[in-house]
């Protein structure tokens, strides 16, 4: 018997370090780009591309809501943004809603946030900040400015998953985002980001001690915008196993 679960665990140790071994690596984010744009090309030249569809079901849950934003100054209008299911709007106060994310290259969303000063303008973080075996990456930042009638890629395009965005009340054009990175392997970029000119470039303003914390969420002081707070979560999973907290998990204060 003995020799028998000798065998037996050496088997799994010689399997587990074969899937290491044969494990594709992540695609980057100019990869999936590429994806989209040939999947664009292919429904181009599609000869059933002018066939109008319709979903008939069956339908059986709506899925995870990752977050919602009213829209100010509009008090029947609000976003809602699903894990997997892309970001949605209502104008009726949830009565009806509209899809926004059919025609993006990606649909997995993170987070939302609206400008207060400029209302048509939505900022979606793509990628799920939850990290679970169904939770799937995005390709960064996506900005509308015209209330999610049209997007354009802003930024970030390695953050793979964002657990939070914040945009200055004072300053439209300042932006924070709270990067956790990817889920299953160590680096890439993390930490806390900030752009000054509305998305067009991004600083790295906090980062964690290791290749595996990332940032997870953001506050900031109703009174003053320049107090923000940062939680980082030092996690790391694998497909065999998972550590759920590390010591570069922990709340930063910046003044």
């Amino acid at each position: 018997m003995a020799r028998l679960l000798h065998h037996f665990t050496l088997a799994l140790v010689v399997a587990g370090l074969l899937q290491q071994a044969n494990a594709a690596p992540p695609s980057t984010a100019a990869e999936r780009w590429a994806a989209w744009e040939r999947h664009q090309q292919m429904h181009s030249d599609s000869p059933l591309r002018g066939l109008q569809w319709r979903a008939i079901g069956p339908i059986v849950q709506g899925g995870r809501i990752v977050d919602i934003e009213n829209v100010p100054g509009e008090p029947y209008s609000f976003y809602v943004a699903y894990a997997s299911g892309g970001v949605w709007k209502t104008t009726n106060n949830g009565v009806s809603f509209t899809p926004l994310s059919d025609q993006l290259a990606t649909m997995i969303s993170g987070d939302l946030a609206v400008d207060p000063q400029h209302p048509q303008r939505l900022w979606v973080g793509t990628g799920e900040a939850n990290a679970s075996r169904s939770s799937y990456s995005g390709l960064g930042l996506l900005r509308s400015d015209d209330g999610g009638a049209s997007f354009r890629p802003a930024g970030l395009d390695d953050a793979d998953r964002i657990g939070r965005i914040l945009v200055d009340p004072e300053n439209g054009d300042r932006v924070y985002v709270a990067v956790q990175g990817r889920l299953y392997t160590p680096g890439g970029a993390r930490g806390v980001f900030r752009s000054s000119d509305g998305g067009a470039s991004w600083e790295q303003v906090l980062a964690g001690p290791n290749a595996w914390t990332g940032a997870t969420d953001l506050s900031m002081d109703p009174s003053d915008s320049k107090v923000i707070y940062a939680s980082l979560w030092d996690k790391a999973r694998r497909p065999w196993d998972f550590r759920d907290s590390g010591s570069g998990s922990g709340i930063w204060k910046s003044t």
